[in-house]
């Protein structure tokens, strides 16, 4: 798994080129992987108490699909100055996440 989602970073650099990313200028990104809780997301600020990522309303879903894999990328406004950008492999959670997941993905496109 780790593998794969180095190759998606490595795709994500490619669109905007090598070393470029600054989180201060672009936001934080979380990539969550199978065995991580996304209802427990305290260390990125979304509370247990509230669901954690289920518990949130995204500005913006997308399903990203590559050549191995689809993924999901989340993007969370904390405030004016501060974003974060969540990725989620897709068809590795429990049903709840995952139509958590693809209910965004369709809502932000209507």
């Amino acid at each position: 798994m780790g593998g794969d989602f180095q190759r998606t970073l490595g795709g994500l650099e490619q669109e905007s080129g090598p070393g470029t990313y600054d989180p201060d200028n672009e936001g934080y990104f979380v990539i969550l992987e199978p065995g991580d809780n996304p209802r427990n997301l305290d260390i990125v600020g979304l509370n247990p108490a509230e669901k954690g990522l289920l518990g949130s309303w995204p500005e913006f879903v997308d399903l990203i699909n590559l050549d191995e894999m689809s993924v999901y990328q989340v993007l969370i406004l904390y405030n004016n100055e501060c974003v974060m950008t969540l990725y989620l492999q897709a068809g590795v959670w429990d049903e709840e996440i995952e139509q958590w997941l693809e209910k965004h993905v369709h809502h932000n496109r209507e």
